[in-house]
């Protein structure tokens, strides 16, 4: 296999060590579901894997090249691990109820503290349920909000931001993580160098060239890995009719942390003028640590309603300061 056709850019990243191509590899022969029931990891699959993961991380800008000479049925890899089974320390997942709070049935999601290490298995039923009372907890507030006259639109990770607060809120989130060292799994969040290729020496001499260079100097954009499944994000995208009211959205992610559960969450304002909206302002973001253990529902729920009375107190602090300005204009005008 090669990383990259002959016209593309092999993607790399100082968060790895290695590329894009690399990190797919890696993960692949780390990668249980792969293995088929006698524990053997044939090269088919490790080439779809890669190829697959890699152009859809890189949003088709990175396409690995496949040359497949194997016969047969070629093993690459045999796990010697045969005990990724139901952990029987663990018992039912949790549900949640018509109100929306997290219950657990018929016991306690996990019976014990799981850390630091927290077993493949503990850690896929744990995210289940979390997804599910992320969904939950979040849908309550929606009322809230269109009582208050927004149009409320809701979705999976991003999707419903305008582009603008979409690359703001990334941004936001991955040096947030990085600040506080909350490492994700699977490198959820990091941040890759693209390089942009100069053109030469300009005809306008080399002052010219010096300019067009530095304007051509390596960029590094933030990047979540929504599709993984040790992530689950939805969002509120809050869209104003009134004139003395901004527009906002809020996220909010629960992911698997290296040693517990990680929550994050970011928001933003966006500017109604009674006939467009602005830019987007105000970005801020949040992020809470758990660990694994009896009370993880409830301290994960807790901390998810604690994120979306501080998005409705800051609200009411954006929409305070625009009727004042509307105010400060009305005392003004003639």
């Amino acid at each position: 296999m090669y990383a990259a056709t002959e016209s593309e850019m092999a993607y790399e990243s100082t968060a790895w060590g290695h590329g894009l191509f690399t990190r797919y590899f890696l993960e692949a022969i780390n990668n249980a579901s792969l293995y088929d029931e006698d524990g053997i990891l044939t090269t088919n699959r490790i080439q779809d894997y890669i190829a697959r993961e890699t152009a859809k991380e890189s949003k088709f800008k990175q396409n690995p090249v496949i040359e497949n000479r194997s016969a047969g049925y070629y093993p690459f890899a045999f796990s010697a691990d045969t005990s990724l089974t139901q952990d029987p320390s663990l018992e039912e997942v949790a549900v949640v109820d018509e109100v929306g709070r997290a219950t657990v049935a018929p016991a306690t999601l996990v019976d014990r503290l799981y850390f630091p290490a927290i077993p493949v298995p503990i850690r896929e039923r744990v995210q289940a349920a979390l997804k599910e009372l992320l969904l939950q907890t979040l849908m309550r507030a929606v009322e809230e909000f269109q009582q208050a006259d927004y149009i409320v639109t809701t979705g999976e990770n991003l999707r419903v931001f305008p582009n603008e607060a979409d690359e703001k809120v990334t941004r936001s989130i991955v040096e947030r993580a990085k600040t506080r060292g909350l490492d994700a799994v699977n490198q959820l969040f990091y941040t890759e160098q693209r390089s942009n290729k100069g053109h030469g020496i300009s005809s306008r001499g080399w002052l010219d060239t010096f300019i067009h260079q530095n304007q051509n100097a390596p960029s590094f954009e933030s990047v979540i890995r929504w599709t993984d499944d040790n992530i689950a994000a939805y969002s509120l995208y809050l869209q104003s009719s009134d004139v003395q009211k901004v527009s906002g959205g809020i996220v909010v992610i629960v992911y698997q942390a290296v040693y517990g559960i990680g929550l994050a969450s970011a928001l933003f304002s966006r500017e109604f003028t009674g006939y467009e909206e602005g830019q987007v302002t105000g970005v801020a973001s949040s992020l809470k640590a758990f660990k694994v253990h009896e009370q993880l529902l409830a301290n994960v729920e807790h901390g998810i309603l604690e994120i979306i009375a501080a998005f409705k107190s800051q609200l009411g602090r954006w929409n305070k300061t625009r009727q004042q300005q509307i105010e400060a204009f009305d005392n003004n005008a003639q």
